[in-house]
């Protein structure tokens, strides 16, 4: 039927309130509208017409006008797909693994008409789940949701769905839906629905404006594409000549070509030399060509298929500073050296240095960057770099490579010149913008000054750190574009409804209407007609036929005469009008507000007067789309339109010499030296008179300067972003007398709110095969370190240094604690350092920083009988009141361990494997205090000492359950003996033996042995 297409516009000129004419037909209207309009009444637009989706066949197609909410109708849908899968239990410390069935549908959902400019917004059982408007407080869980389904903007070219083709109705029966929005999601989860198909809307905009934008990391130097590197396969014997003679070449050459005979299976690349020697004497010979002492040792390294020998550098060319010894550690102990790659060598004489371990147990370790060889890199310490991980560097700074959705980009920028890390990821740039060279702040020094003073106030930045820094390359994510829906005139929508009704564009003038529309949705089955009426109400304009065409005029022009009594057929009777009058208290006025996810909102005009009687209340419900202002202007309209309307209506005869008079005109009258404005209603022309019947007027009734209430915008739906688990493993002694076992501490976080838990593995191969540990499902305090941190006696309370932590989660705070709370042990806390041990601490006093940082003093330092130590910025700091205790087992001590936390929800590709070497310090006895020794004339030696044991109180000290007593060794530099006792306290005839005499004593342990010593002479 043509109704439910909208086919029409006309009808009549009417009160908008429902009055006497408010349903009238006009004579000049009808007598050719009639003709065109669609006999049936039928209800207009409302605001909950499509507020369900439906399945049912032959449902209108939604016509959408700006930006306005429509819900869907389900055009196709796949059969469901029923999958096990394995997967875990509840319960702590991992339940057996269970196969739960999961069933998956694909479907399609018809949105609206097209084309349009895009979907802006998407409600998933009003769940907002999608979101790219600008600001979108949901940018990353819009990237997530939209990964399976694709939205068809319903031009006229596209081609049907392939997963639709694939899954659902075959390639032949596939149509296009050309002219048709609507989307396809792809094998949807349905569990948790038990198959059934979310009810979904969407907030949809016929015309756009799109903004790309682009979000910058620091610079991306390269990724760790090889494999591990093999061993030092032993030195060159060569001397008496110099290391860059060709007699040197010949023995290196001749070392490596033993090397590959004996290790075919490898594929190996450039040999590279490294000298057992010091850093200084090394930057010598290769600055200065000096000759060295001592036998270089010869390092092969194991390339990944395909990559460029322009990776590496020949270690020879005094050109380049050569291979460089960086651990620091013994020669054979996980010596790490370094290449410099002069290739990457910036403006600023800043290179990259590729790292490499000969120890193919341990992971590569990284170093400050250096300058052109005048001074000598730092130890780092050791920092995993996975396979396939992006080495990203600032002025030294180095962190692995941004997160998922970042790709390496090549120019100029320029940024701050810190990075924050946690737990040895990156999160995010804490020190500001990374801006490119079109940026109106990229040569703004002030800006800049203002960038570095805050992230030094922060105590994210050290103050004699140069900023901002200059990189060469960078990476760069595109986010998903910002959409903002553009209004349309009112005199578009018009103009659309005639042409679908088939009204000829001359047959009709909409040139007044002028009004901007933010949205409107037409989608039910009524007249062309009715819907006009729908828009008439909120934007005050009529429709009137003359000289056989249409107008639309807006209310509130001049009158276009002043009519007299000498004007008159017969006088007018308004006796009637002006008695008993009722005038409207109240005008709600119900629209939809897109900013509160098009909800149904209200505005009301109120009024009362002591001189006319004030009743009753009147509402008003339009599908238009408005903000809280337009709406309580056009409720504040509505109510002094009522007021006028209220005063009744006049009839009156005029002379056809008023013929060019039209509805919808204004005239005003005079009579009895009273003038009112009146605007035409109807016009009947018969007998050679005009019958006009005409409704009162006030021009001011469509003006209105009111402000509305401010609706509050509504809560952002929680994150969805689960995000990776930063775990700390802590090998650290127990805490309390109930952890009198052997074994680890594991702490979990993260710093998105989604977050909810982890699964916990283990691997004793390498990260071969990994078995559960633990699964924790709350959120420990951990955080990271934002300044350096200098050392401390462990004997005194430690009140120079404070320490400035930023915790991962918004939802955790530090606090204060007293005194008492102090010395009994409370604010106890562990910082990793860069060999991976753990200090053990205590704070008393905890400042807020504000943006979750907070500066911890008044401290405890070597707490459990740790080692205080220096610690740098970015180290990790775990609050040690809530962490999990995990059993261990003794096979384990001096074993490697490698550990993974995979967040709830996530995958293990997101997870990063952590290595260490256990030493079982749960059980592992402290030193023992006070040793006192003394050796007799007769060459007995005797020694005494205090017990420290690691449980109880400081009055009151309890050994371990696993306190086996205490060895002692005595040693002359010739002979040791060992001796091992119950009692703090030994006698040993030294007669035999030399002197001096040296004397060790440590607490023996039944797991873990012997403990650290106490040493002394006698």
């Amino acid at each position: 039927m043509a109704r439910t297409l909208l086919p029409v516009v006309g009808g009549a000129i009417g009160g908008f309130f429902g009055g006497p004419m408010g349903a009238r037909i006009g004579f000049a209207v009808g007598s050719i509208v009639g003709n065109v309009v669609d006999p049936v009444t039928v209800k207009g637009p409302s605001i909950g017409e499509t507020g369900a989706q439906t399945s049912a066949e032959g449902a209108p197609r939604a016509i959408v006008y700006g930006t306005a909410h429509v819900t869907g109708n389900v055009i196709a849908s796949g059969e469901l797909v029923r999958r096990w899968i394995k997967e875990r239990g509840g319960g702590k410390g991992g339940a057996p693994k269970v196969k739960t069935e999961h069933v998956y549908r694909t479907f399609a959902i018809r949105i609206c008409e097209g084309p349009v400019g895009g979907v802006l917004r998407v409600w998933e059982d009003d769940r907002l789940v999608y979101d790219v408007r600008p600001g979108s407080p949901i940018v990353d869980e819009s990237v997530a949701w939209i990964e399976n389904k694709t939205i068809y903007l319903g031009t006229e070219e596209q081609l049907p769905d392939p997963t639709l083709q694939a899954q659902v109705s075959g390639v032949a029966d596939t149509p296009a839906y050309r002219g048709t929005v609507y989307i396809v999601i792809d094998s949807e989860d349905m569990t948790d629905r038990r198959g059934s198909i979310p009810q979904y809307r969407f907030e949809v905009a016929r015309s756009v404006e799109t903004e790309v934008h682009y979000n910058y990391s620091p610079l991306v130097i390269g990724a760790w594409t090889g494999a591990q590197p093999q061993h030092s396969l032993g030195s060159v014997n060569f001397s008496g000549g110099s290391y860059s003679g060709t007699d040197f070449e010949a023995a290196v050459s001749a070392r490596a070509a033993d090397m590959v005979a004996t290790h075919p299976t490898v594929a190996y690349s450039t040999v590279f030399v490294a000298y057992r020697t010091s850093l200084n004497d090394l930057q010598n010979k290769f600055a200065g060509g000096a000759t060295l002492v001592g036998d270089p040792q010869v390092i092969y390294f194991s390339m990944a298929p395909g990559e460029p020998d322009a990776w590496l550098n020949t270690a020879i060319d005094p050109k380049f500073c050569g291979p460089m010894e960086i651990a620091g550690a013994e020669p054979d102990d996980g010596r790490v050296y370094a290449i410099r790659d002069e290739t990457l060598l910036s403006a600023s004489g800043f290179a990259a240095v590729k790292l490499y371990s000969h120890d193919a147990t341990r992971p590569p370790a990284y170093s400050e960057i250096f300058n052109n060889c005048s001074n000598y890199p730092a130890s780092g310490g050791n920092f995993p770099i996975a396979a396939g991980a992006y080495i990203v560097e600032v002025q030294g700074e180095r962190i692995p490579a941004p997160p998922t959705g970042y790709a390496s980009a090549s120019g100029t920028a320029k940024q701050l010149a810190a990075i924050e890390y946690r737990a040895g990821a990156l999160y995010q740039n804490a020190l500001g913008p990374c801006l490119l060279p079109g940026d109106p702040d990229y040569d703004n020094a002030e800006f800049w000054s203002d960038q570095r003073a805050a992230a030094i106030a922060r105590g994210d930045l050290r103050d004699d750190v140069t900023s901002p820094v200059i990189v060469s390359d960078y990476a760069v994510r595109v986010l998903p574009s910002s959409v903002a829906g553009d209004p349309v005139v009112l005199s578009a929508i018009v103009d659309d409804i005639h042409r679908r009704c088939g009204v000829p564009v001359e047959n009709y003038d909409v040139s007044e209407l002028t009004d901007m529309v933010d949205g409107l949705v037409l989608a039910g089955e009524y007249t062309g007609a009715d819907a006009i009426d729908t828009l008439r109400r909120v934007y005050f304009f009529d429709r009137s036929e003359h000289d056989g065409k249409i107008y639309f005029p807006k209310r509130g022009k001049a009158v276009v005469d002043v009519l007299t009594f000498d004007d008159l057929v017969e006088e007018p009777d308004t006796s009637m009008r002006e008695q008993a009058i009722e005038y409207p208290a109240k005008v709600h006025l119900f629209y939809q507000h897109a900013a509160s996810g098009y909800a149904r909102v209200k505005a009301t005009a109120q009024r009362s007067s002591p001189d006319v009687r004030v009743v009753g209340e009147q509402s008003v419900e339009v599908p238009v789309v408005l903000d809280e202002d337009e709406a309580a202007r056009i409720s504040h309209k509505m109510q002094k339109v009522s007021w006028a309307d209220a005063e009744g209506e006049v009839t009156l005869a005029l002379p056809e010499s008023f013929i060019a008079l039209t509805p919808a005109d204004c005239v005003g009258l005079s009579l009895r030296d009273r003038v009112r404005r009146l605007r035409i209603e109807e016009m009947q022309i018969a007998d050679g008179r005009i019958q006009l019947t005409m409704r009162v007027d006030r021009q001011s009734a469509y003006t209105s300067d009111v402000t509305g209430i401010p609706i509050p915008a509504p809560t952002p739906p929680p994150s969805t972003i689960v995000g990776a688990t930063v775990l700390a493993v802590l090998d650290i002694p127990a805490r309390v007398d109930a952890e009198d076992d052997l074994g680890l501490y594991l702490a979990v976080s993260a710093v998105e709110p989604a977050w909810y838990g982890a699964l916990v593995e283990r691997s004793l191969d390498g990260g071969a095969s990994f078995v559960d540990a633990a699964q924790i499902e709350r959120s420990m305090v951990i955080g990271v370190l934002t300044a350096d941190v200098g050392t401390a006696s462990a004997h005194y309370t430690d009140a120079t240094n404070r320490m400035r932590v930023r915790l991962l989660r918004a939802s955790h705070a530090l606090e204060s604690i007293t005194e008492q709370a102090f010395l009994s042990g409370g604010g106890a806390f562990a910082v990793e350092s860069a060999d991976g041990s753990w200090e053990i601490l205590q704070y008393r006093d905890a400042d807020d920083l504000g943006d979750q940082a907070f500066e911890l003093s008044t401290l405890h330092r070597g707490r459990l009988a740790t080692t205080p130590a220096a610690h740098a910025s970015g180290a990790l700091v775990v609050f040690l009141d809530d962490v999990e205790h995990v059993p261990a087992q003794a096979a384990w001590i001096g074993q490697q361990l490698t550990h993974r936390a995979t967040s709830f929800g996530e995958t293990t590709e997101s997870s990063i494997e952590q290595a260490l070497t256990y030493a079982g310090r749960s059980q592992l006895e402290w030193p023992i205090a006070y040793l006192q020794l003394e050796r007799d004339s007769g060459d007995v030696i005797s020694g005494v000492w205090t017990p420290r044991h690691r449980f109880g109180s400081d009055d009151y000290p309890v050994p371990s359950i696993n306190f086996i007593g205490y060895r002692v060794t005595i040693d002359d530099g010739s002979t040791e003996v060992v001796l091992d006792t119950v009692d703090p306290h030994f006698s040993f005839d030294a007669s035999a033996l030399a002197s001096p005499v040296t004397v060790s004593v440590a607490a023996l342990n039944r797991i873990t042995g012997a403990g650290p010593a106490t040493v002394g002479t006698v």
